[in-house]
């Protein structure tokens, strides 16, 4: 995962990982745990008033805002794999920050944030 994307989302980093540690990465099996555990690490992030949206008007998963003053909406698509966003056709063009447990998406517009969950596992389960 790109350094830049951990600074700009992450506030507290090793709060972040110590949070992580209470949870095995056997979690990650579907879409629904990736935003399950999303909502796990969601409080150690730069992110406010996040709004869960539904997935059946075809919008992206959801919206937030990257400072609480901020007008400008940051969108969100939640996939176990980021491939799974080309699969599902969403709109690159619609999407700010994608979130996944594996990033296999090697094609991946620039215009997209890629936040990987197992990136964060991985780094506090190695300090145990």
């Amino acid at each position: 995962m790109k350094e830049e994307v951990i600074e700009k989302y992450v506030k507290d980093y090793a709060a972040l990982l110590r949070e992580i540690r209470e949870y095995g990465s056997d979690l990650f099996h579907s879409e629904g745990m990736v935003i399950f555990s999303f909502g796990i690490i969601y409080k150690h992030l730069n992110l406010h008033g996040i709004d869960i949206r539904d997935e059946r008007k075809g919008e992206l998963d959801a919206i937030a805002f990257l400072d609480p003053k901020a007008k400008k909406q940051v969108t969100i698509e939640f996939e176990l794999h980021s491939k799974d966003f080309v699969t599902h056709k969403h709109e690159p063009t619609k999407c700010d920050l994608l979130v996944c447990w594996k990033h296999n998406w090697k094609e991946c517009p620039s215009n997209i944030d890629v936040f990987e969950l197992d990136h964060f596992w991985k780094d506090a389960l190695k300090e145990m």
